[in-house]
């Protein structure tokens, strides 16, 4: 039952097949490089006592390996085709950086001063 389900969901030209829209194919670069950072770069560097200042390009490196070998433009429809790289580096920006800047915003946040009562 299930295998003629899906097998009928994805046949060629099925309109149930959708594509990703650029918006979860970076929430879904995002996940991948922050799991494989977290999970095969950060115990490294935890082992080796070094500054995890330098995780984050390290993070970068992997998104850029990602959107490069997985030939993914973000940007495409955004940016003329003859600069397609630019394109690409920002993709990889986004996917080695994405994961950083997200937990950068929700752990920097201090709370609200209290008001003093007179």
């Amino acid at each position: 039952m299930i295998h003629s389900t899906l097998s009928i969901l994805y046949q060629a030209g099925s309109p149930a097949v959708l594509a990703p829209t650029p918006i979860e194919t970076a929430l879904f670069l995002v996940f991948v490089v922050n799991r494989f950072t977290a999970g095969a770069i950060t115990p490294i560097f935890d082992k080796f006592k070094w500054d995890k200042f330098y995780l984050m390009y390290v993070s970068w490196v992997v998104g850029a390996l990602v959107v490069f070998l997985a030939d993914i433009n973000l940007f495409a429809a955004y940016l003329p085709a003859n600069v397609e790289i630019i394109g690409r580096l920002l993709t990889a920006l986004l996917a080695g950086g994405g994961a950083n800047i997200l937990h950068d915003i929700t752990d920097n946040q201090k709370p609200a001063p209290a008001a003093e009562a007179k």
